[in-house]
């Protein structure tokens, strides 16, 4: 009786774990440290798909793949990037077929800068998928980093007591 509870088991997780979601998927690299070989024929292949808030690093390039529910390979698929400012703004349109091979959309965008973001798939017109992101200014983030290696004199110089401030010291 264990043995059919075992292969149940074992069977069930099969299809379920070899069903493929549709949606997106990304991949957030820091392609500073890259030669122009590698930036030129880097495509990631471990893609991961995040769960709301998705927040990315402003120093990081952002590829994305998408897996269409209902696949078209003759006809091309639509994507919007834009940002929120009052509303949002259409900033990249683009058109792209499915890749024969991965059956996915794969793109990226760079040097974005910081804010909220949305990038939309439509085919012929009709809107299929959606999603948020946020790019974080990272490096400006700690403005009350102190650092421990600089001069002494150099610390004093910035005034940042405050009762010597005012008191005229």
């Amino acid at each position: 009786m264990k043995k059919y509870y075992v292969i149940l088991i074992i069977f069930l997780n099969s299809i379920l774990c070899s069903a493929q979601k549709h949606g997106f998927a990304f991949y957030p690299v820091d392609m500073a440290n890259f030669n122009l070989v590698q930036k030129k024929f880097f495509t990631p292949t471990n893609f991961q798909t995040y769960k709301s808030p998705i927040l990315f690093s402003d120093k990081q390039n952002i590829w994305f793949s998408y897996n269409p529910e209902k696949r078209s390979f003759k006809n091309p698929y639509a994507i919007s990037l834009s940002k929120k400012s009052l509303g949002w703004i259409e900033i990249d349109l683009k058109n792209k077929v499915l890749n024969k091979q991965t059956k996915l959309i794969i793109d990226k965008y760079s040097n974005l800068d910081p804010g909220k973001y949305l990038i939309r798939i439509a085919l012929n017109n009709i809107t299929l998928d959606q999603v948020e992101f946020e790019i974080l200014n990272i490096t400006n983030q700690n403005s009350d980093y102190i650092d421990y290696e600089a001069p002494i004199e150099a610390a004093l110089e910035q005034n940042d007591d405050d009762i010597k401030m005012y008191s005229g010291q």
